[in-house]
């Protein structure tokens, strides 16, 4: 889209806020990390691993505008961000063993493949140790990285691991700085992708 805007005199500007929550929900679904969690003090066992992971954007409000004036283009952003992490246990038996054999071939691949996604699906929902839901009150276009201020939920728990943590502390010191990186990006990728349709002719 190309505006009649004689020497980018006027405000223009368009809204974004569509984008951001798929822009938002393609790249913060992506980030994870892998974290070694003492069992509990009642049990001797090696440290175990967990992947702690932002696996769903549950909401994300708010206004978010690219505009133009005089040459210049700026983007005006004041959005509030909800977004789900889970802890999954990484380190069982069976994770060890899993893939391992000849692979079968014809309708019985596909019949094969099929069963051992729904196993790994479900198998995924077993080892799910913690779920909490976060969220970014303010995320503003002139916000310092310091003040992104997250607010971590109740956990949900599944009380039958034996592990020695605090969910939140390890949400906080492990996942939240990599989604705060990410978020960093935001508005120089919003800028770069929407300033062409706010551009003039003559």
């Amino acid at each position: 889209m190309v505006v009649n805007n004689p020497n980018n005199w006027h405000w223009v500007d368009k809204n974004c806020l569509n984008w951001a929550k798929e822009y938002l929900e393609n790249n913060l679904t992506t980030i994870s990390k892998a974290v070694s969690v003492a069992k509990n003090k009642k049990d001797s066992g090696d440290n175990s691993e967990i992947l702690i992971k932002v696996v769903k954007i549950n909401s994300v409000s708010g206004d978010c505008d690219v505009a133009q004036r005089k040459g210049k283009t700026k983007c005006i952003f004041d959005l509030n961000l909800e977004f789900e992490v889970n802890g999954v246990l990484l380190n069982t038996k069976d994770d060890a063993i899993e893939g391992k054999g000849e692979t079968p071939a014809g309708k019985d691949a596909e019949k094969e493949g099929k069963e051992s996604s729904e196993k790994s699906s479900e198998k995924s929902n077993a080892n799910v140790l913690f779920s909490n839901k976060v969220s970014l009150p303010e995320f503003l276009h002139d916000m310092p990285q310091a003040d992104y201020n997250f607010i971590i939920h109740s956990s949900t728990i599944n009380s039958d691991e034996p592990l020695d943590m605090n969910e939140k502390s390890v949400i906080r010191a492990n996942l939240l700085p990599l989604v705060t990186a990410e978020l960093m990006k935001f508005q120089s990728v919003l800028i770069d992708t929407h300033s062409k349709d706010i551009q003039h002719s003559f």
